[in-house]
């Protein structure tokens, strides 16, 4: 089997068992049976479980800085709200999206995100309390709004969703 179709699965595997398990219950035969993948193409592309986080984790860092980040940057309300409601499509139909997680692993996957520095490549404009910490809790309240809204079926179209996301966090976040 192809290295990238190993990464993938496992990668699918991992988010559908954060989903019903803490991560730190996870073992390596778990994942590999959630894959169904051979133990020894798991060790052929992965020393250890946290490796696979970390390409998830990667992933969401990728689609952040490619959907968003640059229309964060440049104060674009009209381009925030066009990627916003392509965001919520994408999640729309996406059964293993990370936002299905315990809350448990959801803290973890925010945690590794911030670690692996996202947030500091947006350029506050002073050095105020809010320009620190707001790309952090922009990140958390749309993880928070996703949740709340797949659990309830996407009743509501991704343009409402992009433009509920606008109003109660990006109209304020762009004012920096």
């Amino acid at each position: 089997m192809k290295q990238a179709t190993v990464k993938t699965l496992m990668k699918k595997g991992l988010i559908n068992l954060l989903a019903k398990r803490k991560f730190v219950e996870i073992t390596v035969t778990d994942l590999i049976r959630e894959s169904k993948i051979a133990r020894a193409s798991f060790y052929r592309v992965y020393n250890n479980i946290d490796q696979v986080l970390e390409e998830v984790v990667a992933d969401v860092r990728t689609k952040f800085e490619v959907n968003f980040l640059p229309t964060i940057i440049k104060k674009d309300e009209k381009e925030l709200k066009k990627k916003t409601a392509a965001f919520f499509r994408s999640v729309q139909n996406d059964e293993t999206f990370l936002f299905t997680l315990l809350p448990e692993n959801t803290s973890i996957i925010v945690s590794k995100v911030e670690q692996m520095g996202v947030f500091n490549e947006i350029e506050p404009k002073d050095d105020s309390i809010e320009a620190r910490f707001l790309p952090g809790l922009v990140f958390v309240n749309i993880a928070a709004i996703i949740k709340i809204w797949k659990r309830r079926g996407c009743v509501e179209t991704p343009e409402e969703m992009a433009d509920f996301t606008y109003r109660t966090i990006g109209k304020k976040y762009l004012m920096l």
